[in-house]
């Protein structure tokens, strides 16, 4: 073959070169960033822009410290929780505060879990100067945001530390149960 025969076709190749590999290189990153960025669910430390005015002060998640739900929330007088907790409700949207022993694993899903069907984000947070393990999970249509908050006047013994979390319909019930978790504070700072 001749010189300028083998140019002439390696000049006509290299386009053909050029969008096989850019391809590629599309495919490669949908592939490696598929699954990373969720969908439905928000990203666990989100601080959500809702209006917190006219919200109704809520002693807990312990001694010291209380939080804000808005005036829609009634409580739900017949919920009972293996460790004590309170729950109140909206409609659809439930928001709780329960009493347990946790762990980072109690909000992951389980083997069984399909994680095709599940979206999470979760971080560590601090919030009103309590350390908080914040989760939002998607599944099925329910979005859920729950914070474990640590107990700050560890003492032996005890029912364990709280979980305020909720659940609701859409992804601005989300972003409304995120919102109550970070109106957590030191009663001193109302």
């Amino acid at each position: 073959m001749k010189k300028t025969e083998v140019d002439s076709r390696m000049t006509r190749s290299w386009p053909i070169h050029r969008v096989i590999g850019a391809t590629a290189l599309l495919l490669l990153v949908a592939a490696c960033s598929s699954g990373r960025a969720p969908v439905h669910t928000l990203s666990a430390c989100t601080v959500p822009r809702v209006d917190t005015a006219g919200w109704v002060r809520v002693a807990g998640p312990y001694r010291g410290f209380s939080y804000r739900l808005p005036p829609t929330f009634t409580e739900e007088t017949t919920a009972a929780f293996q460790h004590g907790g309170v729950a109140w409700r909206d409609g659809p949207r439930e928001f709780h505060s329960i009493n347990g022993h946790w762990g980072t694993e109690s909000f992951r899903p389980g083997s069984t879990d399909s994680s095709s069907a599940s979206e999470q984000s979760e971080c560590w947070d601090s919030i009103g100067g309590l350390r908080v393990f914040i989760v939002t999970h998607y599944r099925e249509g329910r979005y859920t945001a729950s914070g474990w908050f640590r107990d700050p006047h560890p003492k032996g013994f005890s029912v364990g530390e709280v979980l305020l979390g909720g659940h609701g319909i859409s992804s601005k019930d989300q972003e409304l149960m995120l919102a109550i978790i970070r109106t957590v504070a030191p009663d001193v700072a109302r």
